[in-house]
Parts: structure tokens; C-alpha cells; sequence
């Protein structure tokens, strides 16, 4: 993997994932065994212009730390729905899940305009398009990046929680996870609990854990997890491809 314009080389079969963070966008390649051939991170709105110079089989850009609410099914009208719940229906991203919906608000920070097909994806409507159906006991995944928390939390394989919280310290997200793992009243012994973030993060947060839930595994891929940025961007590129 590189991020050296010049030693990449195109394929129609490659995949282009745009990740907007808060401050920042991490643009990855992927190719057809999904394995990493390129990748660069930036805070600038334009994106390398040889970008939109090359064909890919599939464009995803994929914002995080977004406003998001969950709507039931019988709900059609969305608009008024997200004037109340976001503030005004401007960049709305719907998901349909088999016992509701997601509307989110698609704010990036990379400008795509320039390239073709572009397809917008929000973080936790995402994971939760991957996970959902997939889940069959008590679990809890939740990541924090720049001081918000992410969590997302099912009862017997059911879906029950997503929310995101502002957090200032360890002790908060401690806090917001145990708080909901009691109110759900989830099985603490043989709970499916997960994290998405960097090796750091993930040990400081098995100690903290350790004593009220079972083990903490790191959902992020192996290799890339030297930042919770990092971790996540993986983790969501992972989803789509």
C-alpha cells in the first residue's frame, strides 16, 4: 500500500472509498482480492485530481460522526420527520433495515462532485446494513472518535440501541456502555462486545471493562489499527466492499 500517485495503476475492477472524519478524509483503493493498493489522508475539500481520471467498479464516500435518527417503517413522509429530529431535510441519506428506517444527515468533507457514481453511505447506517441480520445474541459495538461515542447495542440477536454521545473522558464512555447494557438488562458474562479503534484504545478499554463485562474484542482489521481514525476507515471500507 502507498500513497505515491505514480506507482498506482488503475483497474476497472479497483474500488475507491472516500471516508470523511471530522477533520479529516482518508481516500483508499482497494482492488479486486480487496487488499489495500493505495491510500492517502487529508483535510483539503478537492480530491487528487488523477482520481477522476481513472475508472472504478464502485465509488463510496462514507461520513462519520453525522446526525442520524431511526424512523419506523409506517413513517413515508420524511421530510417533516427530519426537520424535527436533524433540523431540516438538506442531505438526508435513508436506510430501510426489516424493523425500521435510518435518516442521517450526508455532510462530507471531500468534494466529489468530479467523480462518477458516487454512492453515499452513512457509518452506522452502514454497519448496521452489515451486522444486523448477522447478530444472535447480547452485543454491544461502540467506537469514539475526536470525543464521540458511537454505540450500537442488540438484545438476543434483536436490535435495540443506536446513539451517539459527546464524551470528554474514559469514565463517560464507560458511563454510556454500562448504562446501557444494564437497562437492556444484556447477559454481561456472555456478551458479544466489541470496539472498532486502535490497539491503544483497545487495551486502555479492556482494563476498564474487565470487571463488569465479558472480554472486549477489537472488530478493526489486524494490520491497521494506529489510530481510531485509521481503525474506523478500515472497518467501514470493509462493509461496502
Amino acid at each position: 500500500m502507498t500513497s505515491d500517485m505514480d506507482t498506482y495503476h488503475n483497474s476497472v475492477t479497483d474500488i475507491l472509498v472516500l471516508v470523511d472524519h471530522t477533520e479529516s478524509t482518508y481516500i483508499q483503493i482497494y482492488g479486486k482480492d480487496h487488499l489495500l493498493k493505495w491510500e492517502q489522508v487529508q483535510s483539503a475539500r478537492e480530491v487528487p485530481k488523477f482520481l477522476e481520471q481513472n475508472i472504478f467498479s464502485a465509488t463510496y464516500q462514507i461520513t462519520t460522526n453525522g446526525k442520524f435518527s431511526l424512523v419506523p417503517n409506517e413513517v413515508s413522509e420524511l421530510s417533516g420527520y427530519a426537520q424535527l429530529n436533524l433540523g431540516d431535510d438538506d442531505d438526508i441519506k435513508e436506510y430501510s433495515l426489516p424493523n425500521f428506517k435510518i435518516i442521517g444527515k450526508h455532510v462530507s468533507i471531500a468534494d466529489t462532485k468530479r467523480l462518477v457514481g458516487v454512492e453515499n453511505k452513512l457509518d452506522v447506517g452502514l454497519i448496521l446494513e452489515k451486522l444486523d441480520s448477522s447478530k444472535k445474541s447480547d452485543t454491544i459495538l461502540f467506537y469514539d472518535l475526536g470525543g464521540v461515542l458511537t454505540l450500537l447495542v442488540w438484545k438476543q440477536g434483536v436490535f435495540h440501541l443506536a446513539n451517539r454521545y459527546v464524551v470528554n473522558s474514559e469514565e463517560e464512555v464507560f458511563y454510556y456502555v454500562m448504562l446501557a447494557a444494564e437497562q437492556l438488562e444484556l447477559n454481561a458474562a456472555e456478551l458479544d462486545f466489541n470496539i472498532i479503534g486502535s490497539e491503544d484504545t483497545h487495551r486502555k478499554y479492556v482494563e476498564e471493562f474487565k470487571d463488569y463485562l465479558a472480554s472486549l474484542h477489537n472488530a478493526s482489521v489486524n494490520q491497521y489499527r494506529n489510530s481510531d481514525e485509521e481503525a474506523v476507515t478500515t472497518y467501514l471500507a470493509k462493509c461496502v466492499l
